[in-house]
Formats: C-alpha cells, structure tokens, sequence
C-alpha cells in the first residue's frame, strides 16, 4: 500500500458555484505518483470551470482535487451529485421524445441549439461521445441541458471553426437521425446560427447534411463492429460448445440459460413462420416472454470451406441488425448470438430478436380508406429514405418483410435482415433492387398508382435531406 490511513488535506482545484451539495459521494481515483495527479486534476478543473462559465455547467460534478498521501502519491477526489430528475440525451431521445407534444419537440430543439452553440463559442470541441455525457432536465415545459463533467472534451483557445462545427454536430446528426423531420433540423440550425440569414441557413443545411452523413456512416459502422467483442454494452464468450454474442443485460442472460445446451428444444410447440433446408423460423418463449428465434442450418461442405474465415449468417444479420438500431430504423432489437463450430466450420448458428406483438403485414394495407393508404405509404417512404440515405439496404423489401400496426399510434417495421447490407457511402444498385422489388408486389396489389406516388414522394423527402 503506497497510503497509510491516516487522513490528508485535500487540495481543490475546483468548486461548483452551488453551494448545496446535498447527498453527495465521493469517487477517488487509482493510486499513481504524486507529481503526474495534480497536473490532471488541474486540467480537469480548468475544463469544468470553463464549461461552468460559458453556461453549460457540469451538473454531476461539485469538485475536483488531489489528496496528498506522505508525499509517496496521491489520489484524484471528485465529489459528484446525482440528478433525480435528468436523464441521459440518448435515453431521452430513445423514450421521452417521442412522448412530446409538436410545441415541445420544437422548444427541445431550440434549447439543444443554443446549448451547442454556447460550448462552441467557448472552444469545446467534443464527438458522439457527448451525448452518453449530457443530460437533459424536463421542468415545467422548459428543456435545461448539463453535462456530467466525465469525458476529455477537447479545448481550443478560440471558437470552433465551421468545419470543427460541423464535425462535432455530426454525432448529433447520428443520434437523431430517422427521428426528426426537415422542419426540425431548420429550426436547430437557425437557433444554433443565430442571426445568420436565410441564405447561410440554406448552405449550412446542405454541408450538415452531406458532412453530418459521412461522418455519421462512419460512427456507426465503428459502434455496429464493437458487438463483436465483448466490451461495456456486450459480451462474447463460449458456453456448452458455442460460440455467444449477446447484450449485456440480464434480459439476454436469462434467454442464454433456457436456449442452452440445445437451442432446437425452444422450437418445440413454437409458432413456426419459415419452416425450410436453409432457415427454420419462428415465435418461441423464453422464460415467460416472446420472441423470435432463426436457425441457420448447415449447408453444403464446399459452401463451408469457401466461407471458412468469414462471418456466418447469423453473425452478419447480427451486425447489420445492430446498424439498423443505431440508425433508429424500426427493426426488432436483437439479443444474443449462437454459432456452433467442427473444425473452424459452422454447423448451426441462430439468431435471437424482440418478437413485434399484434403486427400485420403490408397486404393489409388494402382493407383502408384512400386516406389512410397514402398517410401509411407516405410514412414509409420516409423510413425507407432515411435507411437508404443512411447507407442501409434491406436486399427483400417484399411485402411480407413489412410489418404495420394498423391502431393508434401507427406503427411500421422492417423484419428479416438475411440480404441486408451496411455501407459507408450510398450505393445506388442497392437502393434501385429494394424500390423494384417493393414495387413489384405493389403492382400485385388492388392500390392505385396515386399510392405509388404518395410512397415516392415520401422515399425523397426521407432520402434528400435538405
């Protein structure tokens, strides 16, 4: 032990200017030499005091100080608080979002925009990791936004340029993206440029969208490849002779448990939806819940070595299928992974996801009113645009890979990712197989061509941005 257990004085280095500090905990750092702490906890006060400064306070953390220990080390001290009544942006966006009022979005956005732009102006420079760190506060139909003081934003001398801009609102851009419509994003841009006019408002809405795009691509296919490896949010480990991915919740533990040592047993009374050679399908329960599990059966050994190396399919439907989540595409939510292995070749491999309740495929469409269809049709589109834009194909965009709800509040979702694909730039080959293929059961169908015209105008309003 490098400390005794005497108590030392603790030099601070930063102090919130909110006195009350109530219930708060203290969190000390890993032991390390003396002369390397106070230099990173100087740092990080100076970061705090900044943020505190430029209106964007740190509201998890009170203070930040080093307590010397007999001059053989010492220990960062943060003395954090915990907010009640805040939540993360991601879980915000993810559930009370979607729960606002038109009115309320609008002021949400608003708020966001100057949020952003007064830690720009002070020379904050930060990326998709802000938004695990900020925090929202919902009182009294008026939006505040904090931040828990925890990553190493980075810090210029002068404000951002418009480029450094763009690049830090592009982790924005990949968390809202298929949420938000053109309207919203306008409004942001014309609370986060201020006085500018309409004519910037219009380059900028271009830039955002072209830059913010690119760069988004990229941070999801880096957030998609992380759920191959174990790490904070999954886990890859060996259990009874296969090999696991799965979420790392006890939702996805307990599923693991009943599926092994043989995952077939979980077919047994199942309601099946593809019996086949290649794929066998259907809804199962699992410890009281539904949900749907594929089995990938084994196929030829010549189409075993040529793909021996490579992912299985219920490994590359469980990556694509984490990118569609991240691009919040109404797709079900997969939960674990199960290939099973003789000599480096896949014999078996399924795939686990959330069972959609009450849906109904895209044919029902037709019992309608004129109305309804083309509300429906039009909605999709836009989902639609907004996956392609996105750098998503679904390579089977037939009918019955379509689910609807067809009550209040409506709903629209994507099933069966087994020739989908994820790229990082827009392949206009794969976008024209999903429009043909959906327009050729469309065609099979009693709608007119006016429906049509109400899904394409959707599909652009979705695809081109600005």
């Amino acid at each position: 032990m490098f400390f005794s257990k005497k108590t030392y004085e603790i030099s601070w280095f930063y102090r919130s200017s909110d006195a009350t500090v109530a219930g708060d905990c203290e969190y000390i750092d890993q032991t390390r030499l003396a002369r390397f702490f106070p230099r990173s906890a100087r740092r990080r006060g100076r970061l705090l005091q900044r943020l505190e400064t430029c209106g964007c306070p740190a509201w998890g953390v009170a203070a930040v100080g080093v307590q010397n220990a007999g001059g053989l080390g010492s220990r960062i001290v943060m003395r954090t608080r915990s907010i009640d009544s805040a939540k993360t942006f991601k879980s915000f966006i993810n559930g009370g979002y979607r729960q606002l009022s038109q009115a309320q979005k609008c002021r949400f956005t608003v708020s966001l925009g100057r949020f952003l732009r007064r830690l720009h102006d002070a020379g904050i420079a930060t990326d998709h990791r802000l938004y695990d760190d900020l925090l929202v506060n919902f009182e009294e139909s008026e939006f505040f936004f904090g931040l828990f003081g925890r990553y190493p934003f980075t810090v210029k001398k002068a404000p951002l340029s418009a480029r450094q801009q763009l690049v830090s609102l592009s982790g924005l851009y990949a968390m809202v993206h298929g949420l938000t419509g053109k309207a919203q994003r306008w409004r942001f841009l014309t609370a986060y440029l201020c006085d500018s006019d309409v004519g910037e408002r219009r380059r900028w809405m271009r830039r955002f969208a072209a830059r913010g795009l690119k760069q988004c691509r990229r941070i999801w296919w880096r957030l998609a490849r992380r759920s191959l490896k174990s790490n904070s949010d999954y886990v890859s480990e060996k259990r009874q002779g296969f090999s696991v991915l799965r979420l790392r919740s006890a939702e996805a533990q307990t599923a693991l448990h009943e599926l092994l040592p043989d995952p077939d047993r979980a077919f047994e009374g199942a309601v099946i939806y593809k019996p086949g050679s290649r794929t066998h399908a259907g809804q199962v329960v699992l410890a009281g819940r539904r949900y749907f599990l594929k089995r990938y059966n084994r196929r030829s050994l010549g189409y075993g070595l040529v793909r021996l190396g490579r992912l299985s399919r219920a490994r590359r439907t469980w990556l694509v299928s984490r990118g569609g989540v991240l691009r919040n595409l109404p797709i079900p939510r997969p939960i674990l992974c199960l290939e099973e292995k003789v000599f480096g070749m896949v014999r078996r491999s399924y795939i686990l996801m959330d069972f959609f309740e009450k849906r109904q495929r895209l044919w029902h469409i037709e019992s309608m009113s004129d109305a309804k269809i083309a509300s429906c049709l039009s909605r999709f589109g836009e989902v639609i645009g907004n996956m392609h834009v996105s750098g998503f194909s679904h390579g089977d965009l037939k009918w019955d890979n379509i689910l609807i709800y067809p009550r209040k509040p409506f709903h629209i979702s994507l099933v069966d990712f087994d020739g989908s694909r994820i790229s990082r730039r827009v392949r206009t080959g794969r976008i024209n197989k999903d429009l043909r293929r959906f327009c050729r059961d469309f065609k099979c169908s009693q709608l007119s061509g006016k429906h049509l015209e109400s899904f394409m105008r959707g599909w652009r309003r979705g695809a081109y941005y600005w």
